[in-house]
């Protein structure tokens, strides 16, 4: 009988030391999962930071182009004015050498 318990004693102390196996490795299981949990976040993590990095940069192009396409805006808006006043320049001259022209053909006719 005591050699029958003596066995049965060391078959539940090995059945212990099995289930304490069991959850250790159980256990490190679970923290490498955890692991790589974390690490797929930072990676994510880091992938938005280059994404946020690369449109800011986008924008800050953008605002740099905008100042430039304002100033060449205002450049043409003018050269068209100028044109304009040209133009109205040069129709008033000829209206005038025309009355000019007209005034002199008249003071010959009365002459």
């Amino acid at each position: 009988i005591e050699t029958d318990l003596t066995e049965r004693s060391t078959e539940r102390s090995t059945e212990q030391s099995i289930e304490t196996d069991l959850t250790e490795t159980s256990t490190e299981k679970s923290t490498e999962r955890s692991i790589e949990t974390d690490v797929t976040e930072r990676s994510t993590e880091r992938s938005k930071e280059k994404d946020l990095t690369v449109s800011s940069t986008d924008t800050s192009t953008e605002r740099s182009i905008e100042p430039d396409l304002t100033e060449r805006s205002t450049k043409i808006s003018i050269e068209t004015d100028l044109t304009v006043r040209s133009t109205d320049t040069s129709t008033e001259g000829s209206i005038e050498t025309y009355l000019t022209e007209r005034s002199t053909e008249r003071s010959d006719r009365f002459n």
